[in-house]
């Protein structure tokens, strides 16, 4: 609260106004990360257990959640519920000043590096926080070969490929993004960073989470638009909740 400043207009719109935080929950994607985000972290989960037999979205624990979330838009007037946008074109809304705190990863780094290294002594990173669990998002993107690949052998040649020590670096490194293979991350020399480091350290103490329970769409939208709801107003987090859980339960449902 006490990094937050709504501008003159008071709608964070003004010149020089900064948000606390940047909650970017303009699309339904962002809206279910900001709320999943607190869901682990409050202890809660999607469904319980991860087979999905019972879906507890809607429990104390994520009810909770999303409260913590309303009342930063609502009550306490930290961040717009569409996010903070950077006036200044290429740079992200945290290295633009537009927002004093941001959930984000070796992205963000990447940027500062790339646009605005002078000013790298400005960015600081902290640990996950910590309600019930001390938990992050680690975000996975993987290759597959399955039934319907055309040709098989020369998909595992060109997978051999992406996934060499050459290639994730190079892909990597722009991004200062974390390689999925301690090997690699050990030796890059762009992880060398302490920056890098201080990412890594959130994978290397037990902080982290892979893909959280039902994140493909149409589950995902179907939970962030309920969750944009409350943000917006228009429901209780309670309400929007139950919503989620019955289209939740009504995918399930579809898919035995």
């Amino acid at each position: 609260l006490k990094l937050t400043n709504r501008g003159e207009n008071d709608n964070f719109t003004g010149e020089g106004s900064v948000s606390g935080y940047n909650l970017a929950a303009p699309t339904p994607g962002g809206a279910f990360f900001e709320f999943w985000y607190r869901l682990v972290q409050n202890g809660g989960g999607i469904m319980t257990p991860w087979d999905g037999t019972d879906v507890t979205v809607n429990a104390p624990e994520g009810v909770e959640a999303l409260q913590w979330l309303v009342d930063l838009v609502h009550k306490h007037r930290i961040s717009p519920v569409g996010g903070s946008v950077s006036p200044i074109p290429n740079l992200s809304p945290l290295a633009s000043g537009a927002t004093a705190m941001h959930v984000t990863g070796g992205g963000e780094l990447g940027n500062w590096l790339t646009y605005t290294p002078d000013k790298l002594e400005l960015l600081g990173i902290g640990v996950p926080l910590k309600q019930a669990k001390q938990r992050q998002y680690g975000m996975p993107n993987t290759y597959s070969i399955g039934a319907t690949t055309v040709d098989a052998e020369a998909s595992w040649e060109l997978m051999k490929h992406m996934i060499s020590k050459r290639t994730l670096t190079g892909m990597l490194s722009p991004r200062s993004s974390s390689p999925p293979r301690l090997s690699i991350a050990q030796n890059a020399k762009y992880m060398q960073n302490p920056y890098s480091k201080s990412l890594q350290a959130v994978a290397d103490n037990g902080w982290g989470m892979s893909t959280p329970q039902v994140v493909d769409y149409p589950a995902l939208a179907e939970i962030g638009e309920w969750v944009q709801g409350a943000l917006l107003g228009e429901l209780t987090p309670k309400e929007a909740l139950d919503k989620a859980a019955e289209g939740l339960e009504a995918f399930i449902a579809a898919l035995k």
